[in-house]
């Protein structure tokens, strides 16, 4: 049996190994397989909690009769999410009169889920959610807007966030001409066009 299991790789405690039944001289306890890594010995063993998800196995020996069959306890761990390498969006440059959608996607990193922000990364700023999961399909903004997306652990933990900006350009102004230059005194025409 162990005390505890389902913790975060960084977890700087320890956990308590334990069995029950049997009979001998001293309890040997070992990793890899029976008879494998040593560990320790007793019938409570008291150890650094690992940092990735191991089965412990253990026996009786005597010193004279050898050993029983081993018995064995996994203690499964959490790895910690891992940061994304990068974020892209499928369009990223457009005017401000598209109303398509847009994809975001981030690359590398682990996790349970990627949640994806704009305005800023969570603790660092006004962060507004946006959605979550990778390849995320949103409706496209109609201002110049960066999102970020980050790997989120349910238990332990959130990487930093990678950043994608998104481009969306202003419609084009309208445009005042003359008929200048004149001499002193003449009146001139102004004329707008274009614009929208």
């Amino acid at each position: 049996f162990v005390n505890r299991e389902n913790f975060c790789s960084n977890d700087n405690g320890f956990i308590i190994l334990s069995v029950t039944g049997g009979y001998g001289n001293t309890i040997n306890w070992y990793t890899g397989s029976c008879v494998g890594s040593y560990v320790g010995s007793g019938s409570l063993l008291t150890i650094q909690s690992p940092t990735v998800t191991t089965t412990f196995y253990s026996n009786w020996s005597t010193p004279t009769c050898g050993i029983s069959q081993c018995v064995s306890v996994t203690v499964h761990v959490i790895q910690l999410p891992i940061q994304a390498t990068s974020a892209s969006v499928d369009t990223g440059n457009f005017c401000s009169s598209y109303s398509g959608n847009i994809t975001l996607s981030i690359s590398g990193g682990f996790g349970d889920i990627i949640g994806w922000y704009s305005g800023a990364c969570p603790g660092s700023g006004a962060a507004i959610p946006v959605g979550t999961g990778n390849n995320l399909v949103i409706v496209a903004p109609n201002i110049t807007t960066i999102y970020y997306g980050r790997w989120e652990s349910t238990v332990c933990g959130v990487t930093q966030c990678v950043s994608i900006p998104v481009v969306v350009n202003p419609p084009p102004s309208g445009m005042i001409g003359s008929n200048s230059p004149i001499c002193a005194g003449n009146s001139i025409s102004l004329t707008a066009g274009g614009g929208s």
